[in-house]
């Protein structure tokens, strides 16, 4: 539900054993840091480089007030990372000792929530639509009810300004506009000015957030050169808020408020929320600080509280820098490194994006069109309009006709209507004429049919003819087994997969053995893989939070294990 917003529309297309320490308690090694015996004079602040005067009584790490170390122990737990700098990347989060998969890096809560600049008027509280039938008790701008007029978790931050602006001025929604088009949403412009005053409210309202927050990005010499976006938010936030309303931000802090939250906001969206087809942005202070790697070694959940906590995806060692993906991992190398470019301003140089096979994956990778059989693939992974080539006969493509493919078929598959599996059959076959079994858009369609297969109406698993039961199988273990490559670890696309096969290897497993198509030792040779399968789902889902599909999954993950657990237990009587 949650992925890092940016000013494109990004499609998500997916909704992530070993024992390791996964709850909040500290590893207690007791080595401290061999700056102990120096001068904590002579120290930096873990948090913000500046000179320390506190020290953590559990692990010894540095901090230049009771704040900020409370950012670090906020509890019985020390959290494992320190913020580093270096001029060309800006400041940037390192593991302070060796952290295990899926233990807690860090906790987090927005600095400020709500809604996109481009919104149809929505509840200034929830964020689901409204259609102006409930008002707030106090500024008249739109709730969905008494229940969010209550909370006010959010709102009251405009709430008391908007209230009371110093030219008098009385801000009102117009719910009357229509979309441009049939069937479009009217934008409600009056939003464009909400998450900025917001975040501009917390200088007054708390002010050690608001010095948090100025820590923080905004490309600002980057965002001047999109005029579209500009001019925008010169009309409607800046002269809004200055000219109309009268406040006293300037037109810097205005600008640089609107930067903050377009580098560094999260695209929410809560279930809740989905049903609507709405959606909001969050800025997290200090997870913030957190650079992208295709090949990230952190993942992140927030809760429906928008409480936010990252794990470690696999084994980080100390000083280690801990990264996220920005984007999706599904993404191909000529689309990522133009989103990633466009959106943040930066050219990613991580192991996936300096290696044209993406870490042995092929996610990107043509069919030749000469030779017929040989992966097409880039000659140079740092330059966007590089040629590409063969690998078997060097016919080479350009970029331009790279790219023609690519979207060609993406626009093949957004344009079928969920759950037509015909269309999705058929698409597969066309887009194996001229892209590698392994290409991300191929491994999209299979995903898409692998979740059809079992559960839609005419393919659930009584309705499956065996053709069919055995690609739903060898499709999920070909995405599970290439995108390993790019997206190691544990992260929860993997834990949903996992479970997912189970039950189809588990009702093709006993079809088999019944039917004696398969021997007793490759059964439960079977049943081992499935208990594995289900053992890792659960490790994998277990830390979400509660409430959520995945934790739910998790609990039944452990009761199908402790079934084939049973089962293994007396193989003997099979």
């Amino acid at each position: 539900n949650v992925t890092l917003l940016s000013p494109k529309h990004q499609h998500i297309l997916l909704a992530q054993f070993q024992t390791f320490p996964t709850n909040n308690t500290c590893i207690r090694t007791r080595h401290f840091p061999t700056n102990m015996g120096t001068s904590i004079a002579d120290e930096e602040c873990f948090f913000c480089q500046k000179d320390c005067s506190i020290r953590c009584s559990a692990c010894g790490l540095s901090a230049c007030s009771p704040q900020h170390l409370t950012l670090h122990r906020p509890k019985a737990y020390c959290f494992p990372f320190r913020i580093q700098s270096k001029p060309e990347v800006g400041r940037y989060i390192v593991a302070t000792r060796s952290i295990s998969p899926l233990e807690v890096i860090l906790e987090d809560d927005p600095a400020v929530f709500g809604p996109n600049h481009d919104t149809e008027p929505v509840c200034l509280e929830c964020l689901v639509p409204v259609d102006g039938a409930y008002l707030c008790s106090q500024c008249h701008l739109p709730l969905c009810g008494d229940k969010c007029d209550q909370i006010r978790k959010y709102h009251a931050r405009e709430c008391q300004l908007l209230s009371q602006t110093p030219k008098g001025y009385k801000m009102r929604v117009d719910f009357n506009r229509v979309g441009k088009h049939p069937g479009m949403k009217a934008i409600a412009p009056e939003y464009c000015c909400i998450s900025p005053l917001r975040l501009l409210a917390l200088k007054a309202q708390d002010p050690e957030l608001w010095d948090r927050v100025q820590m923080l990005m905004d490309h600002d010499d980057d965002r001047r050169k999109e005029e579209d976006y500009w001019k925008m938010f010169q009309v409607n936030a800046v002269d809004f808020l200055r000219q109309i309303c009268g406040f006293d931000f300037t037109e810097e802090e205005i600008f640089r408020a609107t930067g903050i939250i377009r580098t560094n906001a999260f695209h929410v969206q809560h279930p809740y929320m989905k049903i609507h087809d709405a959606s909001g942005g969050a800025v997290f202070p200090t997870f913030s600080f957190l650079s992208h790697s295709c090949l990230a070694n952190a993942r992140y959940s927030v809760s429906s509280d928008n409480h936010l906590t990252l794990r470690a995806q696999r084994e980080i060692p100390s000083g280690a820098e801990i990264t996220i993906q920005y984007l999706s991992f599904m993404f191909g190398d000529l689309k990522r490194k133009c989103e990633i470019q466009d959106c943040w301003f930066f050219q990613c140089t991580c192991p996936r994006c300096d290696d044209p096979t993406e870490c042995g994956s092929y996610l990107s990778a043509l069919r030749c069109q000469k030779c017929t059989f040989g992966p097409v693939l880039t000659s140079n992974p740092r330059n966007l309009k590089a040629s590409w080539s063969c690998q078997s006969c060097q016919h080479k493509m350009s970029h331009e006709e790279v790219d023609e493919v690519c979207t060609r078929f993406d626009q093949v598959v957004r344009g079928i209507k969920v759950g037509d599996v015909e269309a999705y059959e058929t698409t597969l076959e066309r887009m194996l004429e001229e892209l590698q079994p392994t290409h991300y858009l191929v491994l999209t369609v299979k995903k898409y049919l692998c979740d059809f297969y079992g559960f839609i109406q005419g393919y659930k698993y009584d309705q499956l003819p065996v053709d069919k039961f055995e690609a739903k199988i060898r499709y999920g273990e070909e995405f599970l087994a290439t995108l390993s490559k790019v997206d190691p670890g544990c992260p929860k696309w993997k834990g949903l997969l996992l479970f997912d096969l189970h039950k189809a290897l588990m009702i093709k497993s006993n079809a088999d053995y019944n039917q004696g198509q398969m021997s007793k030792d490759d059964f439960l040779l079977k049943l081992k893989q499935i208990q594995s399968y289900l053992a890792e789902a659960r490790q994998i889902l277990d830390v979400e939070p509660d409430g959520t599909r995945e934790r739910h999954l998790a609990s039944q993950a452990q009761k199908a294990k402790a079934n084939i657990d049973e089962i293994l237990l007396f193989s003997n009587f099979i």
